[in-house]
């Protein structure tokens, strides 16, 4: 396999690829073609500092963990149920043994969706929104509320900035800002689950700055 990534929201994901895949061989990729970079390298990591005493929380979380695999491996092997890791000279000297085999399962790539039901004060029919639906887009107000505190604190100079940093288009890094400026109660319908399934976070953007116009473009009541 082969590190990869992609982009999904101005979000970068790392992965491993199989290579067959990679060249269109899909045939030849085996029964796990794509993993989660994180997913595998937690585990390993894990195992390493389990291995060799050292398991402490503050270690398996340490932004140089990428270079703890890359001294003391020189190859995972990932399997359906397990990893087995193979050790390097260096690593041998801590971990004491030429290599490690640890449980192991693939996280599923589309995670189980759950339902948030509606306060619909009174409609037949009430249509639910999915819980990772409610979850993004209370993400999505936090981060742009986060930028607006940035700019305003003066930690950043402005939105090309912001944009530069997040690998976003200024149009895009201006849309996710402008949710700072939602209103209230929209935020709070949008917490609990009571937006309607039409509205996503992309409605949400851009909107006028009077309350309750953003209402009126969006098609709620004033009150709701």
């Amino acid at each position: 396999m082969s590190p990869t990534h992609s982009r999904k929201s101005g979000v970068r994901y790392r992965c491993y690829t199989s290579r067959a895949l990679t060249e269109d061989r899909r045939s030849e990729a085996g029964a796990i073609a794509r993993v989660a970079a994180d997913d595998v390298e937690s585990k390993v990591v894990e195992a390493l500092l389990s291995a060799r005493g050292a398991a402490s929380e503050a270690e398996a979380s340490s932004p140089d963990r990428r270079g703890l695999i890359q001294s003391m491996v020189s190859r995972v092997v990932i399997a359906k149920d397990r990893l087995a890791i193979e050790i390097t000279e260096i690593g041998l000297e801590a971990v004491g043994q030429p290599s490690l085999s640890v449980p192991w399962v693939r996280r599923p790539s589309k995670p189980k969706r759950d339902l948030v039901l509606p306060v619909d004060g009174g409609k037949p029919n009430p249509r639910p929104m999915y819980a990772e639906w409610r979850a993004k887009h209370l993400r999505a107000i936090a981060q742009g509320r986060k930028w607006l505190q940035e700019l305003i604190g003066g930690k950043v100079a402005d939105v090309e900035t912001i944009a530069t940093r997040e690998g976003r288009s200024v149009r895009s890094a201006s849309m996710m800002l402008s949710l700072a400026f939602v209103a209230p109660d929209i935020v709070e319908a949008a917490a609990a689950g009571r937006l309607p399934r039409g509205i996503g976070v992309t409605r949400l953007t851009d909107l006028p700055m009077s309350w309750a116009k953003q209402k009126e473009t969006l098609g709620l009541p004033a009150r709701f």
